[in-house]
């Protein structure tokens, strides 16, 4: 299944209700960035392949485009879903309850 995320969904992701952006991307390239530009809302981003080159294209960020990159590889679309769903717990008691049954469960899936 192929997604395409257009820099007008991310842009109006706030107002249609989503409460953080996750940007994946197959290379090294700086989408997380871009998508960043577009929005004020937590984004986690996914490196797929690309080793460490992928990783410098997030954590060399220009100022003020802070993206949450976890790790490069198979485990880092995880850990972007639990870092979604740890921010979403702040204010919803519900979700504080399936973050800590995840927990329990040793983050298995």
């Amino acid at each position: 299944m192929k997604v395409m995320i257009t820099m007008g969904s991310v842009a109006t992701a706030q107002s249609k209700g989503y409460g953080a952006v996750v940007a994946v991307a197959h290379m090294p390239v700086a989408f997380s960035g871009i998508c960043a530009a577009y929005t004020s809302l937590p984004l986690p981003d996914v490196h797929l392949a690309g080793g460490i080159d992928s990783l410098f294209s997030s954590v060399q960020m220009r100022e003020s485009l802070p993206v949450g990159t976890l790790a490069v590889g198979k485990f880092d679309a995880q850990n972007a879903a639990v870092m979604a769903a740890r921010i979403f717990a702040l204010s919803n008691k519900n979700v504080i309850e399936r973050v800590e049954a995840f927990k329990q469960q040793e983050y298995e899936i």
